[in-house]
């Protein structure tokens, strides 16, 4: 039975993450009436990542189902395991401590969030601030403790509603209740908005990888995304990554951007692959009589873009299926325009907050590529993102993609404007961005550890005689 209340745990906290996110608020409930035992944690943290990465198993369209498996399985166990280390560590500090498991558990959450988003291969999809994108206008908070410092407060929470559950401490947990949603709903950083707005157009192509893949199909591609651009009379025009899979540049087609930027007085970022001596995936800014500007992506996609334990796997898959790796740039890019910086992010870039700091208060552009997981939630993942990020940072975001979910995000993490996956649109919106730095770009991690300092106290002022 506790086998399967973690699992039920690990299913609540995924639908809530996806679709219904007031389940978040208690998604850990059917865990803390019981005792957990050194597995209880990879348990949940695996079954959690594996049904939050169901979307990899649609790269078999494109490569081959063994490989979408094993992809899917080794991301679910390596991610999976953060939740199981730290859970173990949190057990071992509650027979020192004599507290019962779950009032450690925010402790040690915002270490498992961290941890599982850093290094290489650092992914933070699961983590269960993101789970309040669909509200993120109405909690400024974001800006000030960040989606990890939301987490927090949501693991929290979880544990007030099961203590007023069973009747334990039943006034105080309702008073820490209002006093959290109070501060969500309330707190938030200074900001001041630009006196001088930026129109802007976002491209959403609707190529399936096979067509993209295909060289065949480059030149009716060509015509239709001129076709498109055609359609813009003014405002930067963002457009998609790697709208084709090779560089740009080297064909007749940049040449026609280029007279499209002058003719219309308005910049074009494209995504494209970028080949000087090594080979990039990145993007180019291109303007009005003038050279464009290259951005070179930094964060590079595992098993598509660079594939790990090259040595070892590459004598497991198919030779036809192998590729060579692309190189990594070195630094982000603030590309300065008429009302201020824009930086462009490519695709994964755009799940990473740190792609979003900078010292100028920039506008952000997402170029993504998700036709690779044709249908599946990959493209709402990234819109989650996006929203959480544009909020945190008080930046305005938008998201072209192809194939995926196009967006224009104000300031306040609200999607102004939202395309209709899989279909090719144009997305056209006046922004002011936001010239003053969130309390969050600027330190990180203060409100995080603000939660985690408030909650010891809390501990030593309700629970002194607390034994398990």
């Amino acid at each position: 039975m506790d086998r399967y209340r973690t699992i039920i745990s690990a299913l609540l906290a995924a639908i809530a993450y996806q679709w219904v996110w007031p389940l978040a608020c208690i998604c850990f409930i059917p865990m803390f009436n019981k005792k957990v035992g050194p597995k209880t944690w990879f348990t949940w943290g695996i079954s959690f990542m594996a049904i939050l990465h169901l979307f990899l198993i649609k790269l078999s369209d494109d490569t081959h189902i063994i490989i979408a498996l094993l992809l899917w399985g080794l991301t679910s166990v390596y991610f999976g395991c953060f939740y199981g280390i730290v859970g173990w560590v949190l057990l071992q500090f509650q027979k020192i401590t004599r507290l019962q498991w779950h009032w450690l558990l925010p402790l040690g959450w915002p270490f498992i969030e961290w941890l599982k988003s850093i290094g290489r291969f650092g992914n933070p999809n699961g983590n269960l601030g993101l789970s309040l994108s669909p509200i993120i206008q109405h909690i400024p908070i974001y800006s000030i403790i960040g989606h990890i410092g939301v987490s927090t407060l949501i693991i929290i929470l979880n544990i007030c509603l099961y203590q007023c559950r069973i009747a334990a401490y039943r006034k105080k947990n309702m008073a820490i209740i209002t006093v959290i949603i109070g501060l969500m709903i309330t707190l938030n950083s200074p900001n001041q908005a630009a006196k001088i707005s930026q129109p802007v157009a976002v491209v959403q192509t609707g190529v399936d990888q096979h067509t993209k893949q295909n060289p065949n199909e480059w030149a009716t591609l060509e015509r239709e995304y001129i076709a498109q651009l055609k359609e813009i009379n003014h405002g930067i025009i963002i457009m998609p990554e790697t709208i084709l899979p090779t560089d740009i540049k080297n064909r007749p087609f940049f040449n026609k951007l280029q007279a499209i930027s002058t003719q219309k007085n308005s910049p074009i970022l494209v995504g494209s692959f970028i080949q000087e001596t090594q080979s990039y995936n990145g993007s180019y800014f291109i303007q009005p009589n003038r050279a464009p500007i290259i951005y070179k992506k930094q964060q590079l996609m595992p098993f598509g873009e660079t594939l790990p334990f090259r040595h070892l796997l590459s004598k497991l898959i198919p030779e036809h299926l192998l590729f060579n790796d692309f190189d990594a740039g070195s630094k982000s890019v603030d590309i300065a325009i008429q009302n201020g910086y824009i930086r462009p992010i490519i695709c994964l870039e755009g799940i990473y907050s740190r792609f979003y700091r900078s010292d100028h208060q920039s506008m952000v552009a997402i170029l993504a590529n998700n036709a690779w997981f044709n249908t599946s939630s990959a493209g709402d993942k990234l819109l989650k993102f996006a929203q959480i990020h544009a909020a945190e940072f008080q930046t305005p975001v938008y998201l072209s993609a192809n194939y995926g979910t196009s967006a224009i995000i104000n300031a306040s993490g609200r999607a102004l404007q939202k395309s209709h996956a899989h279909h090719a649109t144009i997305l056209r919106e006046t922004i002011r961005a936001n010239t003053q730095p969130s309390l969050f770009n600027q330190w990180p991690w203060a409100g995080s550890l603000a939660i985690i300092v408030g909650w010891v106290f809390l501990l030593k002022f309700f629970h002194r005689k607390t034994r398990y």
